[in-house]
C-alpha cells in the first residue's frame, strides 16, 4: 500500500557520547498517500512512538520474506 513503512529498526539516542537504543520508538520510511498535501516527498524518513493500541492511517508495514539466490 502507499504508506509510509514502519520498520523493525529501533531509535538510538544519544547519550552523552554513545547512543542507546530506545525500545518504545520505531523508524518509519517513505512517504504515504498525502504527502504532497503536506509538501513532502516521498524520501521521508522519522521516528515513531509505539504503542500496543496506536493506529494512523499514513504508517503501515510490509510483509516479506527473504528467498534464497539461485
Amino acid at each position: 500500500g502507499n504508506v509510509a513503512e514502519w520498520t523493525e529498526t529501533h531509535l538510538a539516542e544519544r547519550v552523552g557520547e554513545s547512543f542507546v537504543p530506545n525500545y518504545q520508538n520505531r523508524i518509519f520510511a517513505g512517504g504515504s498517500w498525502n504527502v504532497g498535501t503536506l509538501g513532502q516527498d516521498l524520501r521521508g524518513f522519522g521516528q515513531f512512538g509505539i504503542g500496543a493500541n496506536y493506529a494512523w492511517v499514513e504508517i503501515g508495514f510490509r510483509c516479506a520474506r527473504s528467498i534464497p539466490r539461485p
